[in-house]
């Protein structure tokens, strides 16, 4: 009988990493959050120094080199001994696949860290106020918030009303101007911003393609065609571009106008402004 109660302690007292009863074996131990009535106790373990007893009935993890906090399949690590992350110390999160490697984060030398993987931000796509990503700046506490729950972007404002919402100025730097040659298409490279084009002589462009071919990628796209040289210009009215009138548009120097795609027409939707 003895011999069946020692067996049974000894059980109690070395059941390790994972016990359904709470435990006496040396070392700290943690609780599973909803593991009650089956509760799991997960043990943590530290090098030997890495802990501070603070003689206020707490206790610290001091600096180390080459240590280890892990529990279960989490795993920290600051091998450098400085709680900074650089060279191969750095975060691990195991919990099967959802991992961070050693090389997700480097020190920048500048007191920060970089992550040198891509990062997901709401994968399970939740919409409540927990779910949202936020950055903030010096004096504007908003200066990115998504709204998940209704798929929009704010700078500077936390209730966006439309995809991306802006509050402030936005400013687009334009692309070097463009030379045109005769039967040239112009590059759809300038949407929202100013698209300059110039030519050594009197051209006309592409009679198929004014503008790149219009596609799904250049859908809602917009620019402010000016003609920055001092030689005529002509844009060549066709199935895929669509001027207003039906007439070929021709561009002096400094003249301008505005064009816009639906994803399968160029439309001109501004009248020629003549300089």
């Amino acid at each position: 009988m003895r011999k069946f109660i020692l067996l049974i302690l000894f059980i109690l007292s070395s059941c390790g990493v994972s016990c359904s009863q709470p435990v006496t074996a040396p070392g700290v131990f943690v609780q599973e959050e909803d593991g009650a009535p089956n509760a799991k106790y997960r043990r943590l373990l530290f090098p030997d120094g890495s802990l501070t007893d603070n003689t206020d009935g707490s206790v610290s993890v001091a600096n180390f080199a080459g240590g280890t906090i892990s529990v279960d399949d989490t795993y920290v690590a600051y091998a450098d001994g400085d709680n900074t992350l650089s060279g191969n110390s750095g975060f691990f999160y195991n919990k099967t696949s959802h991992a961070l490697t050693a090389a997700s984060f480097v020190s920048t030398g500048a007191g920060t860290s970089a992550l040198n993987e891509g990062l997901i931000v709401n994968e399970a796509g939740g919409a409540t106020a927990t779910d949202i990503l936020r950055v903030e700046g010096d004096t504007d506490v908003n200066l990115i918030y998504t709204d998940t729950a209704n798929n929009r972007v704010g700078i500077g404002v936390a209730t966006p009303q439309v995809k991306l919402n802006v509050n402030g100025a936005i400013m687009s730097t334009p692309p070097s101007a463009q030379t045109i040659a005769a039967t040239n298409t112009i590059a759809a490279d300038a949407c929202g911003g100013m698209k300059q084009i110039t030519a050594s002589g009197a051209v006309t462009t592409n009679t198929t393609d004014t503008f790149t071919a219009p596609a799904a990628a250049n859908t809602g796209c917009c620019m402010d065609v000016v003609n920055v040289g001092a030689q005529n210009i002509t844009l060549d009215n066709n199935t895929h571009f669509k001027s207003i009138g039906g007439a070929d548009i021709v561009m002096t120097a400094d003249d301008s106008t505005r064009v816009c795609s639906n994803g399968t027409t160029w439309y001109s939707v501004g009248s020629l402004v003549a300089n």
